[in-house]
């Protein structure tokens, strides 16, 4: 037996069995915070003079997903370019330095470094290899960065392939030599059972889920994810819990609006198809050329064509006229992918809804708990 409960104010199912969430997010509805509602609220986005200040204040930056700020009093600040459009952007117009920067320090080297250690992750997903978002001139996971050797140890007849830093080789060379221990020793299986149990997990590397999960909240969600947390399972495993409701607001989404794609993706393969069949007839190009080029074997379904690209364009004649049909339908014409470009704009749809709806929700909250103070 478990409890399911649905959290309306996180907006995430919680429940006493761990695999459960899971597979309870997939019924979940995405609804927007509704109009009326809105009004009540102070602002939840930053106007065009507040990002006009930002970009006053950013001095030069190597690290794309960041913006550094020469604030007053010789202080610099570590502001996430993710943030520009909320209310982070108006605290730091407003002299909220604190409020609106991630970090901020009275060394430039300080906040650089801060910048260096928290990176959104910009690489593939999954089992794909991993890569970061770089500047020009950085390389975040060099080569130095990574050093490490490698031995053995074997105990209880069991062989433990030992990762450490470079420093430590001449500990792995001693490991190696002298720490073999008898298939049958005692002492042999209570030192694996002490290494396999007892090890915290502060010490331990993620769980390759973990990291998977990690990285694909990092990348979709726009989120600043650290070294430690990418390399530590007890970190990894509290950036994931401070980050899993609004992870199920933003998969919601998601899937609303990748559903609402494919049927553009099909309206403008479809014209196109149709335009470029009827474009030829009106041309005088013989219809068994046309039929042989698109794979059909009659006249009738030339004209069929021909009949649905007029009938397109007058149930929908943004096809003629708005630039986002017209960029699609010319980048089809071109040979290029509609599929791949209408999962980009999607994508970028999801996040402006996600990051949109998340700071609505967020400043929701606050005001709920100061009239509750009050």
């Amino acid at each position: 037996m478990f409890d399911v409960e649905w959290d309306d104010e996180k907006r995430v199912w919680w429940t006493t069995e761990s695999k459960m969430c899971d597979g309870l997010t997939r019924w979940l509805p995405y609804e927007p915070t509704q109009l009326h509602q809105l009004h009540a609220l102070p602002a939840f986005t930053s106007s065009e003079s507040d990002k006009i200040h930002l970009q006053k204040l950013a001095q030069s930056c190597e690290f794309r997903e960041w913006m550094l700020l020469m604030l007053p009093d010789g202080k610099w600040g570590a502001f996430w370019r993710a943030d520009l459009d909320t209310p982070a952007a108006t605290a730091v117009a407003a002299g909220n330095y604190l409020e609106g920067c991630r970090f901020v320090s009275s060394l430039q080297n300080e906040a650089f470094a801060y910048m260096r250690e928290n990176r959104m992750y910009n690489g593939p997903l999954r089992s794909e290899e991993s890569t970061w978002m770089k500047g020009e001139d950085d390389d975040v996971y060099s080569a130095a960065d990574n050093a490490h050797c490698v031995g053995h140890l074997t105990i209880a007849g069991r062989t433990i392939e030992i990762h450490l830093p470079l420093a430590c080789e001449e500990l792995v060379e001693h490991l190696e030599s002298n720490a073999p221990l008898s298939k049958d020793s005692h002492l042999a299986f209570e030192v694996l059972d002490y290494l396999d149990q007892n090890t915290p997990d502060n010490v331990k590397y993620p769980l390759p889920e973990q990291l998977d999960r990690a990285e694909e909240m990092s990348k979709k969600m726009h989120l600043p994810i650290s070294r430690l947390e990418r390399s530590n399972r007890a970190a990894c495993a509290a950036f994931i819990d401070a980050h899993k409701a609004d992870f199920t607001m933003y998969r919601a989404i998601a899937r609303q609006l990748e559903q609402e794609g494919w049927p553009l993706v099909k309206k403008v393969n479809n014209y196109v198809k149709w335009s470029s069949a009827r474009a030829m007839l009106s041309e005088g190009m013989p219809w068994e050329v046309i039929a042989q080029q698109y794979g059909v074997k009659t006249k009738l379904t030339i004209d069929r064509y021909a009949a649905l690209a007029t009938a397109a364009e007058e149930e929908t004649p943004e096809l003629l006229t708005e630039p986002f049909f017209q960029n699609l339908i010319k980048l089809s014409l071109e040979g290029g992918s509609v599929e791949s470009e209408v999962k980009k704009i999607v994508q970028a749809w999801v996040w402006a809804e996600f990051n949109r709806e998340r700071w609505i929700r967020k400043v929701s909250r606050t005001l709920q708990t100061e009239l509750i103070k009050k």
